[in-house]
């Protein structure tokens, strides 16, 4: 499942998490941004993941590949053909369709 963070992205946001776990300069620290907005609205998490200087400085071992390069650095481009691929592979309406299996015939 592609998501719209590149592995690179988030082993970069990770290491750096682990080098200032809880005080300024974690990327997403609720002890220091607050619960709230990194539950809720973790842009810090994203901010960090597109600044180049974490990238260099945390995750100057993984290089960008090409699949990072085409589909995970251009917003949410990956996550939304996940979406796509698992719609046309199980059907957007099949779940729907059909009855549970877990049921027996003697259940009424």
């Amino acid at each position: 499942m592609l998501t719209s963070i590149s592995p690179r992205e988030w082993v970069a946001v990770y290491r750096k998490h682990h080098n200032f776990s809880d005080v300024e300069g974690d990327p997403h620290s609720p002890h220091v941004e607050g619960y709230w907005q990194i539950m809720i609205g973790n842009v810090y998490y994203r901010r960090e993941a597109n600044n180049d200087n974490t990238l260099e400085k945390y995750a100057a071992d993984l290089p960008f590949d090409r699949l990072d390069r085409i589909l995970l650095r251009r917003g949410t481009l990956g996550f939304s053909l996940t979406g796509v691929i698992l719609v046309l592979r199980m059907g957007s309406a099949s779940v729907s369709r059909r009855s549970p299996r877990w049921r027996s015939s003697t259940c009424s």
